[in-house]
């Protein structure tokens, strides 16, 4: 998950955020319209961990997402003013869409070993940054 929300900030226009400042509404429209293809990518967690296929992925996430969107989207700054905002925020949002998925999904799981690869990488870096 960490790979799409990375992926996700280094397509920001770089000059918005090099110049002055990026429209929180703008951001998080690019968000919604982007990050459920990057979190459906055949090497992401959704993917490698559930029994989807990308259409199905981009589905279920998409939903998870509205319900995230809905709940973090008020809190975010009227502008992103950084790379380190725009992650900040993104990592919420990702964050809870990827736990929301996990969680609603787990029927559909598919416990291997690469998914607990993924997984525990994913425990590990949230982990360490709190």
């Amino acid at each position: 998950m960490k790979k799409a929300i990375i992926a996700f900030i280094s397509l920001l226009p770089l000059s918005s955020l090099a110049q002055k400042e990026l429209a929180s509404d703008h951001f998080l429209d690019m968000f919604e319209q982007q990050f459920p293809e990057m979190f459906c990518q055949p090497e992401q967690f959704a993917r490698v961990c559930f029994t989807y296929n990308f259409n199905q992925c981009v589905q279920h996430t998409q939903n998870h997402l509205s319900e995230c969107m809905a709940s973090i989207a008020p809190q975010v700054p009227n502008a992103i003013t950084s790379r380190a905002q725009a992650t900040e925020w993104g990592g919420k949002i990702g964050r809870c869409t990827g736990s929301r998925f996990g969680r609603r999904q787990l029927m559909d799981a598919s416990i291997t070993a690469q998914c607990v690869n993924i997984a525990s990488e994913a425990f590990i870096q949230e982990f360490m940054n709190n």
